[in-house]
């Protein structure tokens, strides 16, 4: 296999002042989807004495957001939520609320209409292709009733965070695959489209599609709603081992209360003043 390396995009180097060294070390081969690769540089950032202090302990970061999907009725005129690495999150909602136009503003599907929005450490204001893609790809998201591509079958829906622009192997995405879908039990739909899939079976295959690219942060829609009593005990068996791991960090939006696992160690609620008061 032949790859090509492209220069490293501008705005990786944004704000890189006096001191910042950059560790080569932690070069990595990264694809995005506008059809060209580039190496993703991360940036160790040291003080004058030599120690290292992490610059992305804040991964997701709303000020004052005005939220909503058109500027003159925004249905939050001054959002404000700030997710910090391994600070699991749940915000709880009634319907109607704003929590998809949230999720879509985070996901750069929705104009910020005013405000601010950083996501692991970059203004998102206004961003670039290249950088909306970049932040994409460290975003596992699971929508509401899951969100499956109807002219795709399961196992293309899966793997397609996989094949966007890294052109891996059927075979090594099947290897990929092989641990989840036996724990959610999908070994025998594979080859079925979702029309033909109960939402049971559709949250599950959202939920597998949503961690093939090991994100840095993990957005879920109210994962729960429409499992059975089976497949909230897997779910949450999952999000056990995603904390484990300590990967990813997890964000939940959710129309009703539910005994989150204990490691959700935060839960505020969503009001049309934005968040509110923890729960």
């Amino acid at each position: 296999m032949h790859c090509r390396i492209e220069p490293l995009p501008d705005f990786l180097f944004d704000d890189v002042g006096c001191g910042a060294k950059i560790d080569f070390s932690a070069l990595i081969l990264h694809s995005l989807s506008f059809g060209y690769r580039f190496l993703e540089c991360r940036l160790n950032f040291f003080d004058e004495s030599g120690g290292f202090f992490p610059i992305l302990d804040t991964i997701l970061e709303l000020l004052d957001a005005r939220i909503g999907y058109d500027e003159d009725t925004p249905l939050f005129k001054g959002f404000n939520l700030k997710v910090a690495r391994g600070g699991h999150l749940s915000l709880v909602g009634p319907c109607g609320i704003g929590k998809s136009a949230v999720v879509k503003t985070i996901m750069g599907l929705l104009t910020l209409w005013g405000g601010s929005y950083y996501a692991f450490g970059r203004d998102m204001g206004n961003p670039t292709p290249p950088l909306l893609s970049h932040v994409r790809r460290k975003i596992g998201i699971l929508p509401d009733r899951g969100i499956l591509l109807q002219h795709l079958t399961v196992f293309e829906n899966i793997a397609l965070p996989l094949r966007h622009g890294q052109f891996q192997s059927t075979e090594k995405i099947s290897q990929s695959l092989d641990p989840l879908l036996k724990n959610f039990e999908l070994e025998g739909i594979l080859d079925h489209y979702p029309s033909t899939l109960n939402l049971d079976q559709i949250k599950k295959v959202g939920f597998v599609r949503a961690l093939m690219n090991d994100p840095d942060l993990l957005i879920l829609d109210d994962p729960f709603e429409g499992l059975d009593d089976k497949g909230i005990r897997t779910l949450r068996n999952f999000l056990s081992r995603v904390n484990d791991k300590g990967e990813a960090t997890m964000v939940i939006f959710s129309r009703k209360s539910w005994e989150w696992p204990d490691f959700f160690r935060y839960s505020y609620r969503i009001t049309p003043d934005g968040v509110s008061e923890s729960l």
